[in-house]
């Protein structure tokens, strides 16, 4: 047994949680303070007279506490900061909104000559300034978070294992999903995309650079010391899977497969789940296309009441987006995570009234 006066270890430290919501509270706090009252000395240029200095120290608690009550209510708090996304920032932006527009109002509606209106009417230059301080810190705080978690992932997997150097063959909806899947398993290095399409050539996706067609492909593997190349392309063809499945043979690399489209429409398999690429995909006809079976799709699904499980994730949330112009009577979200489901249905609601 470990001496109960010993002293804790590096490990043990790293698990202490610094962002429960109390913490998360007094990190707005602190924000929600300071914005205001460099509002008010970049309004003043300096220290500003006592009057309006006494009108700073009135406003302040108050001004705090309904940051933090807005932000509380919209549920703000309940977001994982570790996986800050953009629909967070959209949150975040309209609870803060509230409590400046109210500030507005009362500037521009509360009478000039009326009692307290000095203490009540802030400037408008302070307003402004101080929701732009108070949403730029809120959302570098949690974006300081997100690098730190996932730096902290790629290090402590680096620590014990070397990751697969992967060249993803595909930068479209399929090898995005796939790309981000790949990202949190830690256990693969996206070198980059190839993707047939030459606009996309040279752009960046994901921090992820198409780094060309599949002409250069027997180019790239040896240069960049790839591990294994996977197919992103939900509708193959038989001729691409032929070519880069010699290559792979040709310089000993791992070629994968990303499950159909219509396996993982019908949820069969998720998008992550890669395999070999099986024979008959080789001998076999074609892909068919997506459209060759949307009749039969839309029939299964049309009027139906839909519930789908693990819906907070990017292959769940996907499937939602796909299943609902299918028009069903009813899609219910069902996740472990309560802040991408929340995410999740504030995006569907805004894109499907």
């Amino acid at each position: 047994m470990r001496n109960p006066e010993e002293k804790p270890s590096r490990l043990s430290l790293r698990k202490i949680d610094l962002y429960t919501r109390t913490n998360q509270l007094i990190i707005d706090g602190t924000i929600f303070i300071f914005s205001l009252a460099v509002a008010y000395l970049i309004r003043f240029e300096a220290v500003p007279p006592w009057p309006v200095t006494k009108q700073f120290l009135i406003w302040l608690p108050y001004f705090v506490a309904a940051r933090l009550w807005v932000n509380w209510k919209s549920g703000i708090y309940r977001f994982i900061w570790r996986y800050v996304s953009l629909p967070d920032a959209l949150a975040i932006a309209r609870s803060l909104s509230v409590v400046s527009i109210i500030l507005l109002l009362l500037r521009l509606l509360y009478p000039g000559r009326a009692i307290f209106a000095m203490w009540v009417r802030l400037p408008i230059s302070v307003i402004i300034v101080e929701y732009m301080l108070s949403l730029i810190c809120s959302l570098g705080a949690r974006a300081l978070r997100r690098v730190l978690y996932q730096h902290g992932l790629r290090t402590g997997f680096a620590a014990s294992s070397k990751p697969k150097r992967v060249l993803l063959y595909g930068a479209g909806r399929a090898g995005i999903l796939l790309a981000r899947e790949l990202k949190n398993q830690q256990n693969a290095e996206i070198v980059g995309f190839i993707d047939d399409d030459p606009k996309k050539v040279g752009t960046v996706i994901l921090g992820i650079k198409v780094l060309g067609s599949g002409k250069d492909l027997t180019q790239f593997v040896p240069d960049l010391a790839i591990d294994e190349i996977i197919i992103s392309i939900a509708t193959a063809s038989r001729k691409t899977l032929s070519e880069i499945a010699a290559t792979c043979q040709k310089f000993a690399v791992a070629a994968k497969i990303i499950p159909s489209l219509q396996e993982i429409f019908e949820g069969h398999v998720p998008i992550g789940q890669v395999r070999d690429i099986r024979i008959e995909e080789l001998l076999g006809r074609d892909s068919i296309e997506i459209t060759q079976f949307d009749s039969e799709v839309r029939q299964r699904y049309a009027g139906r009441r839909i519930l789908v499980t693990g819906a907070g994730g990017s292959i769940g949330s996907e499937v939602v987006r796909q299943v609902l112009p299918l028009e069903p009577d009813s899609v219910a979200l069902l996740d472990k995570d309560e802040n991408s489901v929340y995410e999740l249905e504030q995006e569907l609601r805004f894109r499907f009234p």
